[in-house]
């Protein structure tokens, strides 16, 4: 199992969780087990955020919800990686 890491606000869609982590912006997709993870790809700077939030309004249901803990080795990534 990963480290645990609490996660920052973010948005959940039927799809992906979007991240903030207050640096940069991850787009997360669930995997099978419910899981999420996410690709360098995936990463956007918070110069983003308007591209990021007019593709969440396209999406017609989406949860807000705020510190979570996810435990799982990609998980680290989200601190520590990618610059």
């Amino acid at each position: 199992m990963g480290k645990k890491i609490v996660l920052g606000e973010a948005f959940i869609t039927g799809k992906c969780a979007y991240v903030f982590d207050g640096v940069k912006i991850i787009r997360m997709s669930k995997n099978p087990d419910g899981s999420f993870g996410f690709e360098k790809s995936d990463v956007f700077p918070l110069s983003s955020s308007v591209t990021v939030s007019t593709e969440l309004m396209a999406e017609r249901y989406w949860e807000k919800f705020y510190p979570r803990e996810m435990s799982t080795d990609s998980m680290i990534g989200l601190i520590y990686g990618f610059g």
